[in-house]
């Protein structure tokens, strides 16, 4: 009752504020075309904006925390070569990647990559500084340049709506890519203090800096998913700085008392002059889960990851063709940290909760990070931490052994087992079935080689199809089943179930035959006895206008109950399931 309470004069005092003050509850949408002519109002694609920073300013100041929307700023593709830093300096969502194209395009027609919006400082300036809770989402930013921060300064403090159930409010980095950003200090796209921002689905290349190549956060726990980093550099001299050629962090939020995750991320190329080629971390506390490294180098040590007093989480990683080595950690006191487990280490890791891999994680290719079939990553890493989808967007986790228990793969990528598809034959008894009979219900799984498929029939695929007629044989198709070999079996109404075992299914694989179902099983009991025999007799000479006409006795399908199915019958006298097929 107390708690009702509370909600309600909580609900009061937004409402009166909002009548007082008269704060929009709905949210305005400005647009900005680069080519759009002079002098627009910004409300529509035809009377756009020429820039972003009159967009910005346009945008309603006034925000009520953590519950009115923000406005949203719309650009259509195009470069947008600036001089001078865009100041974020209240809550704004802005998107890019609308097709310049068109002249109307909307949501539906919004692709980042096919329609690049970017921010190109030339050289002259970083491209944002963000100093309130805001999104970012679809632009390329690039030739940013400034002490901290080549693209983006973000010092924006997380807004506290834990009062509302919803957290912090943080910025939003999303769908963005960061290209030849360059900082004199630190962080050479992005530099955040005291913020907990989410960066999510970007990219990260050829950025520098002489502390966090990429992005360098103090005091701060942000949120990096999906994201790939590739050739970033940590350009400052010596042993004793901090390096990181991709990310480099000191300390974390103390104020929202949030850990610091990285999830689903890629990291290639990257080097550092000091320590940590791709990550370096002081003190941060850290998650580091489902990540690929690879081809970084660190000058000093730990090509991969150095951490310091950090205390990290570090599962279901590839480490791998990183150099000098692949990992250091050092906490105080001074004892071997068991907080990396169930990842493939290249030199191996002996300390964790569970063993570590060291094999070849059998990379497609040089360029090409998927791990293949014969990875031993398949299925080792850990369901507990696992995100819903890797970095590719594919599901996790997927049962990518086909031993009938998905567990989800080390490193970045799941191992999505290719599909293929094929037409299934089997042979019907009884010889006077009309052409309808053809279609007939067919029930097909696909079980791991050696299942009890009686006992225990949990298949790892299923399909209920109906056949259709194919000479004196009937046919049905299978559909998206991965590659790999099975126990199948195929049965229909009132017959025996066929099996065939240690089938392999290749992407070459165009038909199956699962030879003829025996007839006599009217009551799918997986055997032919006296049951049915009695269900056989109290339905004798009845058609299918008839009361007592049973359709699971109606062995040959011909709508008749006659001599027909009782030699159907006695042929599969005591006969059961399942029955061979070769």
């Amino acid at each position: 009752m107390e708690k009702n309470r509370v909600k309600s004069i909580l609900f009061m005092a937004v409402v009166i504020m909002l009548i007082r003050y008269a704060i929009p509850v709905t949210a305005a949408t400005w647009y900005v075309d680069a080519d759009a002519p002079s002098n627009g109002d910004g409300k529509s694609w035809a009377t756009a904006f020429r820039n972003i920073v009159t967009a910005i300013n346009h945008a309603e100041p006034a925000w009520i925390q953590c519950f009115s929307p923000s406005d949203s700023i719309w650009i259509k593709s195009g470069t947008h070569n600036i001089r001078s830093e865009i100041v974020i300096d209240r809550s704004v969502s802005i998107y890019g990647g609308f097709p310049n194209s068109m002249a109307n395009p909307g949501l539906l027609d919004r692709d980042w990559k096919k329609h690049p919006t970017i921010v190109n400082a030339n050289g002259y300036s970083r491209c944002f500084r963000i100093y309130y809770y805001c999104r970012i989402d679809g632009l390329t930013m690039t030739n940013g340049s400034s002490s901290y921060g080549g693209a983006i300064y973000n010092d924006a403090t997380p807004v506290d709506c834990t009062g509302t159930s919803l957290g912090y409010f943080s910025p939003i980095i999303r769908n963005c890519t960061f290209a030849s950003n360059q900082a004199s200090g630190r962080g050479g796209a992005i530099y955040m203090v005291g913020s907990d921002t989410l960066i999510e689905n970007c990219t990260f290349s050829n950025n520098s800096a002489p502390k966090g190549g990429a992005i360098f956060h103090l005091s701060s726990s942000p949120q990096i998913q999906q994201c790939v980093f590739t050739g970033n550099a940590m350009t400052g001299p010596g042993e004793s700085v901090l390096g990181g050629g991709a990310i480099a962090g000191y300390g974390r939020n103390e104020t929202t008392g949030n850990w610091t995750s990285i999830i689903n991320c890629l990291f290639v190329n990257n080097t550092s002059n000091s320590y940590g080629g791709a990550i370096c971390y002081e003190s941060v506390r850290s998650n580091i889960i489902f990540c690929t490294f690879t081809g970084n180098i660190a000058a000093v040590s730990a090509g991969a990851y150095k951490g310091l007093d950090d205390y990290p989480i570090i599962t279901s990683n590839i480490f791998w063709g990183d150099s000098p080595n692949e990992l250091e950690i050092q906490v105080t006191p001074s004892i071997p940290w068991d907080g990396i487990f169930l990842n493939d280490v290249q030199g191996g890791w002996t300390y964790g909760f569970y063993e570590n891999l060291d094999v070849d994680p059998c990379f497609v290719g040089p360029a090409d990070f998927h791990i293949t079939a014969d990875s031993a990553c398949i299925d080792t890493g850990s369901n507990y931490w696992a995100p819903d989808r890797d970095l590719g967007n594919v599901l996790r986790p997927i049962d990518g052994d086909n031993d009938g228990d998905a567990t989800a793969d080390i490193g970045c990528y799941e191992y999505n087992p290719p599909t293929t598809g094929f037409n299934l034959y089997v042979t019907f008894q009884g010889a006077l079935r009309p052409e309808v009979g053809w279609n007939i219900p067919i029930n097909v799984k696909f079980f791991v080689p050696g299942s009890d498929v009686v006992a225990d029939p949990t298949p790892l695929a299923e399909y209920d199809l109906m056949t259709s007629k194919s000479g004196n044989t009937a046919v049905a198709q299978i559909s998206d089943l991965p590659v790999g070999t099975y126990d199948v079996t195929v049965y229909s109404d009132h017959t025996l179930m066929n099996i065939k075992r240690n089938m392999t299914v290749s992407e070459t694989t165009n038909e199956v035959n699962m030879g003829t179902l025996l007839e006599g099983d009217a009551n799918n009991d997986l055997s032919i006895t006296l049951v049915d025999f009695a269900s056989l007799a109290t339905s004798w000479k009845t058609g299918r206008r008839n009361d007592n006409y049973n359709s699971m006795a109606d062995f040959d399908r011909n709508d008749y109950i006659n001599m027909l199915d009782f030699q159907l019958l006695a042929d599969n006298w005591l006969k059961s399931s399942p029955v061979e097929i070769h």
